[in-house]
């Protein structure tokens, strides 16, 4: 599991100072990117120089709490599932703030394993390999 920092700017909110449901996938999308970079696998993934690389098929955002302008947020990724050709990526938006966690929204996103052309391509062993010790 790989934990992420992120601060509610003013273009995000509302006039009610709630987040707008469609930033909370960037902060996802950081997370994750930072899950990526942490874990090393940037060289095996980077659609300029890999000859494979990840697309979103599917994500799902459940939602708890609303999120607030000018608060600091943790945001936990982890790896939920390892197919043949896709991950199962869980990120969890947790509100640190007060004396108890809370959880402010979720996500599952289904990333599937492409060639160069985009059709779908089994998971290579040396990328496999680091994944399946974060299971």
């Amino acid at each position: 599991m790989c934990t992420y920092q992120v601060k509610v700017p003013f273009r995000d909110v509302d006039m009610h100072g709630h987040v707008h449901n469609s930033a909370y996938m960037s902060y996802f999308e950081e997370a994750i990117t930072d899950w990526i970079e942490v874990n090393q696998f940037v060289s095996d993934i980077n659609p300029m120089t890999s000859e494979h690389r990840f697309f979103i098929k599917k994500i799902e955002l459940t939602y708890h709490l609303p999120a607030h302008f000018n608060c600091v947020y943790e945001i936990k990724v982890s790896l939920k599932k390892l197919g043949n050709t896709s991950m199962t990526l869980h990120c969890e938006m947790i509100d640190n703030s007060k004396d108890e966690q809370n959880l402010i929204v979720e996500e599952d996103a289904v990333w599937v394993y492409v060639d160069k052309v985009g059709m779908p391509a089994t998971i290579t062993s040396p990328l496999r390999d680091k994944l399946e010790v974060l299971l």
